[in-house]
C-alpha cells in the first residue's frame, strides 16, 4: 500500500544492503504529479536521539521525464566509517523541495504523521 506525501511522489517500499560501515538503500516511489519545482529524496542514518551520522540525499532521475504512474528507484549510499558515534542507527527517508528545503508531510489514512518515514534499525 503506497504511503502518500504532500509532494509529487508516494512511497512504495525499500530494500537495504549492508557491507561493513556502508549501507546501500534503494527507495521506491510512484509519481502522483509531475513536479514543477526541484526536489530531492532523503536518506539518513540517525541515532536514537535523532543525530544524523550519515546522509545520502539525492535524485538520480531527471524530473523532466516523469509521468504520473511512473515508478522511481533512488539509490542512496550511507557511510558511517567516519562517524565517532556508534550504532545502532535508524534509517529514515522522505522527500523535500530543494528551493525551500521544506520536507514533505507523510500521510497515513488521511492523517499527517510527520515528515520522515522511519524504515529500519541498522547495526554497524
Amino acid at each position: 500500500m503506497p504511503i502518500d506525501t504532500n509532494g509529487p511522489l508516494s512511497f512504495l517500499g525499500y530494500t537495504i544492503r549492508q557491507r561493513a560501515a556502508e549501507t546501500e538503500l534503494d527507495t521506491y516511489w510512484q509519481v502522483t504529479n509531475v513536479p514543477t519545482r526541484p526536489l530531492s529524496i532523503m536518506a539518513h542514518l540517525v541515532t536514537t536521539d535523532g543525530i544524523a551520522v550519515a546522509v545520502g540525499d539525492g535524485l538520480g532521475v531527471p524530473i523532466e521525464t516523469w509521468r504520473p504512474g511512473d515508478v522511481i528507484v533512488q539509490r542512496h549510499h550511507l557511510d558511517t566509517s567516519q562517524s565517532d558515534i556508534s550504532g545502532p542507527y535508524w534509517l529514515q527517508t522522505g522527500g523535500y523541495w530543494l528551493d525551500t528545503m521544506e520536507r514533505w508531510s507523510i500521510t497515513v489514512h488521511g492523517q499527517i504523521v510527520g515528515n520522515t518515514l522511519l524504515l529500519a534499525e541498522v547495526s554497524q
